[in-house]
This record gives C-alpha cells, structure tokens and sequence, in this order.
C-alpha cells in the first residue's frame, strides 16, 4: 500500500514499464487530486495500454464489482472473457480471496495498490503478473470505479 504521499516510490517500485506508463497517464489526470475523475480518462489517449487494462464498477458500496471492461491480453491470459461479470459470480470459481481484498483495500484507502501475484486460480500458477489498482470517480471523491492494469510474465523458456 502507499500512501497519497508516496506516490513517487509507488513509481519506483513499479517494475513494468507499461504499468509505469499507464501510472503516468492517471497521475498526470488526477492534476492534483487523490481520485481521477473519470471523465479525465480517455482510453484514446492511451492505446497501447488498452490490451491490457480492467475497469472494474463498484456496486452495492463495495460489497461486490462488475468488470466493465476486460482488455484482449487479460482475456488471452486468464483464457476467457469475463467482461460484465460481477466479481462474486466469477470469484467462484477463478479469483482467491486477496485478490478481491486488494480491490477492497483501494476503495477503504483511496490509495493505488501495487502487488505481484501468479494465475494460480486458472491453472496457470507458471504465470506470473504485476497488478497496479488506481481509483477513480465519477462525481466525486468517493472510488466508484477501479482502473486496473496487468502485466504479465511467462517463465523465459515460454513452458509451464
């Protein structure tokens, strides 16, 4: 976790240059304030960093999300689609339980969560990826909306 303060080490601390860059684009949006107010984000203004993006909604006060928009590279490495499931219908299955609490965690902090984990959830436990969570908000400074970005990493001789 990092503090509203410690923007500059959550940068540092980022190892993927995508991710970097998409910190970057919400950093820069956010012109100060803690929350990028959604209508600043405009994915024609980042589309290298589509393929690999989630925008999750908050529903029920943060009792559950609906991912909004899932990009091509996330679908390609968790094997399917799940653009318009809600988090709970699909954590049956797929997502384990820290997965859900960071997602949590961002909306009691405001804050951007950084964590590297592994698809372990989907059979893929040799993928490996790093997870950058960034609020935003429609009307407010309440996080209604999750931007999510992923970078993934295969094992370097590409096998499981």
């Amino acid at each position: 976790m990092y503090g509203k303060a410690e923007f500059s080490a959550l940068v540092k601390d980022i190892k993927s240059e995508y991710l970097r860059d998409l910190y970057q684009y919400w950093h820069g949006n956010c012109a100060g304030e803690a929350v990028l107010p959604r209508d600043r984000f405009d994915p024609v203004d980042i589309p290298r960093l589509l393929s690999r993006l989630i925008l999750l909604d908050v529903i029920d006060q943060g009792q559950d999300f609906r991912y909004r928009v899932v990009g091509t590279d996330v679908v390609g490495a968790i094997g399917r689609d799940f653009t318009g499931e809600r988090l709970t219908d699909y954590h049956k299955g797929h997502e384990d339980i820290s997965v859900i609490n960071g997602y949590k965690i961002l909306l009691e902090t405001g804050e951007p969560q950084l964590e590297t984990r592994s698809l372990t959830s989907v059979g893929r436990d040799y993928v490996t990826y790093e997870r950058l969570l960034l609020p935003m908000a429609r009307n407010s400074q309440k996080v209604d909306t999750i931007l999510a970005g992923l970078e993934f990493h295969l094992p370097r001789d590409g096998t499981p």
